[in-house]
């Protein structure tokens, strides 16, 4: 006989199922934003642009955030983990261009969990923790960072006081700035490039690609050696484009290739071969 206490309690099963998890977050973050926190944000907004980017191409799904911190869940663990290496190779090429210290690198973790909600309640707490640590770390920068500010302040004001009554009536000097010119097709672009096998199959690779002032660029990890695969070349004024690639083939060779194409309207497309004939096309289009 079915207790009473029991009928009205819900007797459905429990879905179970594996689920992969990707963490990320920036190393020396916060050193970072109290260095100067106007340009990391705005280099992090960049890379965060790269990044939700890659995670749309794989299928990943961002459940959490907190800060510089990342959360997402991915349908399985082969495409988490080749999303994690072409964000990290993309990021790679950004970071290229920027001086050493403002060069910004994610560390990337992945694992599974048997249920995606107590992945999510375990990987909460632990961001709050994260958070809250940081947040005291922030508020002791942010003071001495004040600090700073007000003394400095003071001495321009001391130094303004001690000037002449002649040096405060003589004709303030002009200066002429020059306005920063940024052709509109610079930035990041995302996307892929694939190759035709002579037995017909097609092998596809993502790729971020950075233009900048008519010089384009791309680093990616080969997955037929250990160095990585590069991409070099320039952009004519009319729009066509031209470069150069060093990669290495299927048994682990040294490979050279050419590519030509055009950009335009933020995105970018071009076809070549490589040295052994083998075709290869890539399309991109702009992130930032």
């Amino acid at each position: 006989m079915m207790d009473p206490a029991a009928q009205g309690e819900d007797t459905a099963p429990v879905e179970r199922r594996l689920a992969t998890i990707l963490m990320a977050d920036v190393f020396g973050y916060s050193c970072m934003m109290g260095e100067d926190e106007e340009r990391t944000v705005r280099i992090f907004r960049g890379h965060r642009a790269v990044f939700d980017e890659l995670l749309k191409m794989y299928r990943g799904r961002i459940f959490n955030t907190a800060g510089d911190a990342i959360l997402a869940e991915f349908p399985s663990a082969v495409e988490a983990v080749r999303c994690a290496t072409e964000i990290q190779a993309a990021l790679r090429t950004r970071n290229e261009h920027l001086p050493e210290a403002q060069r910004m690198w994610f560390r990337i973790g992945i694992k599974l969990e048997r249920s995606a909600a107590a992945a999510a309640e375990k990987e909460a707490k632990l961001l709050g923790e994260l958070q809250s640590a940081r947040e005291a770390l922030n508020l002791a920068e942010t003071t001495k960072r004040k600090a700073e500010q007000a003394r400095r302040l003071a001495s321009v004001a001391q130094n303004a006081a001690s000037k002449t009554a002649g040096d405060a009536q003589s004709p303030p000097p002009l200066h002429t700035v020059a306005a920063s010119q940024t052709p509109a097709r610079d930035g990041t672009y995302i996307g892929r490039m694939c190759s035709t096998n002579p037995d017909g199959s097609v092998r596809c690779w993502g790729v971020g690609l950075t233009v900048e002032r008519d010089a384009l660029s791309a680093t990616w990890p080969s997955r037929f050696n250990r160095e990585p695969a590069h991409a070099k070349g320039s952009i004519a004024a009319d729009g066509s484009v031209s470069f150069t690639l060093d990669g290495y083939s299927q048994s682990g060779r040294a490979l050279t290739g050419t590519m030509s194409g055009r950009i335009g309207d933020g995105k970018l497309a071009a076809s070549g071969a490589w040295s052994n004939r083998v075709p290869i096309n890539a399309n991109w289009v702009i992130t930032q």
